[in-house]
């Protein structure tokens, strides 16, 4: 039993196990929900319990980033961990609070609408690190931040037509032409893997681990090259571009709501190629700077098979 114990514990960085204490915010690079740390190459921190790769963001970096240069010495909580990537026996996902004091950018992340607040609660299986009390008050916060956001319709909770950063098709048009290259060639990757996975990020292919459930752990059985190739593609045009495959589309969008979330709407705006055409897919319309208040998929054309697509339902 002693032995299982030492050989669990050889799996946690050193810093963790000396307290949270050690760990300050302002050591990790965070790139939206993920963070790295150099002096702890098998530890990624997350600031999610749960959905880290496919939840519904928004300005979650602007405003992680905005909170920490307001707040220098917040540290770094471990509040439940897990193993992450199976090439690396010794790597952990940790779900991780920052708090300065009182003051804790998890909360803040919610009040803002950056992020659901049901990524923020542990699931089942996953052992809580932190002790009950605190858990219990950091829910009911989360709570009343959430139900801020929801009824003044912040950030991920906002409608499309109210979003006033969603894009126009100009800009999506523009991205097209200057990143035409980039954008044939992951067509291409993604036709001839749509039966091993359908959705792709570049922070999903970098966490990609055996945890993982349903398209997300087809990630793993792409080869490193490949996936190394969608990663250099993707982070040419937008490194939060989000390609999506099915039997009729491959899909490009970087705004989008609703997905994962407990409201009555999804919606999606990008570019779409269609190989099969678009007559079974949508409907053509003129312009899609004013989005359509109804459920469907609207096309607008740019050339070939390629076009502006806006997804409501």
């Amino acid at each position: 039993m002693k032995l299982f114990a030492f050989a669990w514990l050889a799996l946690i960085p050193p810093s963790l196990l000396a307290g949270p204490q050690e760990i300050m915010a302002s050591n990790i690079k965070w790139m939206r929900q993920f963070g790295s740390y150099s002096e702890e190459p098998h530890a990624t921190f997350c600031l999610m319990a749960g959905g880290g790769l496919r939840a519904a963001t928004k300005n979650l970096q602007t405003v992680t980033g905005d909170w920490l240069a307001k707040h220098p010495t917040a540290k770094v909580i471990p509040v439940s961990s897990m193993p992450f990537n199976t090439r690396d026996p010794q790597s952990r996902l940790i779900f991780v609070w920052v708090v300065d004091g009182d003051q804790s950018l998890n909360v803040e992340l919610a009040r803002q609408g950056c992020l659901d607040p049901a990524t923020q609660r542990l699931g089942e299986g996953q052992a809580l690190e932190v002790p009950q009390g605190d858990y219990d008050t950091f829910a009911k916060k989360l709570t009343a931040a959430g139900e801020y956001a929801c009824e003044h319709k912040l950030g991920i909770w906002s409608r499309p037509q109210d979003d006033p950063e969603f894009p126009k098709d100009r800009e999506l048009v523009t991205m097209f032409r200057s990143h035409r290259e980039a954008l044939e060639k992951l067509r291409t990757m993604a036709l001839q893997n749509a039966g091993v996975v359908s959705y792709l990020t570049v922070s999903a292919i970098a966490g990609a681990s055996s945890e993982c459930s349903g398209s997300l752990k087809g990630i793993l059985r792409l080869s490193e090259a490949r996936r190394s190739e969608y990663v250099r593609l993707l982070s040419s045009i937008r490194d939060d571009l989000v390609i999506g495959t099915a039997f009729d589309r491959v899909s490009f969008s970087y705004w989008y709501g609703g997905l994962g979330l407990t409201v009555d709407r999804t919606w999606a705006k990008g570019i779409a190629y269609l190989p099969h055409g678009y007559e079974k897919v949508g409907r053509i319309v003129s312009s899609l700077d004013d989005l359509p208040t109804e459920d469907g998929v609207y096309l607008v054309p740019i050339e070939g098979s390629w076009y502006v697509i806006y997804v409501m339902g």
